[in-house]
């Protein structure tokens, strides 16, 4: 759940909770497979990575052909998974 503003007043201070569901089913986290990070699908290869190689510029293309195992479905549910997961945190952020 996070909160979304219930008026478009930068001086409105109310929010409601909105909840979704999300189930991950390309998604895995093992304690005992690479420290317990999430990555996909069983494989040894994070979901940090993959969010990591689309956050530097490479197509999806470039990522499946440096990752054979993996999957077009696969980056899209890491993407999903990587906004979820910041979705609840606040980040702090530095002044320009």
């Amino acid at each position: 759940m996070w909160p979304r503003r219930t008026d478009r007043s930068r001086y409105n201070t109310e929010f409601i909770f909105v909840s979704f569901d999300m189930t991950f089913t390309r998604i895995t986290v093992d304690a005992g497979q690479m420290g317990g990070l999430p990555c996909i699908r069983g494989l040894r290869i994070p979901v940090a990575t993959v969010v990591g190689m689309i956050a530097d510029g490479m197509t999806e293309a470039e990522i499946l052909a440096a990752y054979p195992d993996l999957e077009h479905e696969d980056i899209g549910e890491a993407l999903r998974y990587a906004a979820e997961a910041v979705r609840e945190r606040e980040l702090p952020l530095t002044a320009p």
